[in-house]
């Protein structure tokens, strides 16, 4: 492997480990009731 490619691989690695992260993360706070209570709130507020 040269080093481009390492960088490439460790580049994706870091991209992909965001997403997983940021799905689990929106999956916790639509799951949590936050999502309802604060679209009720900007409901609300307009």
């Amino acid at each position: 492997m040269n080093a481009f490619a390492v960088f490439l691989l460790v580049t994706a690695l870091l991209i992909l480990s965001w997403a997983v992260w940021f799905l689990f993360e929106l999956l916790r706070y639509v799951i949590s009731g936050e999502y309802h209570v604060d679209k009720r709130l900007r409901d609300i507020c307009k």
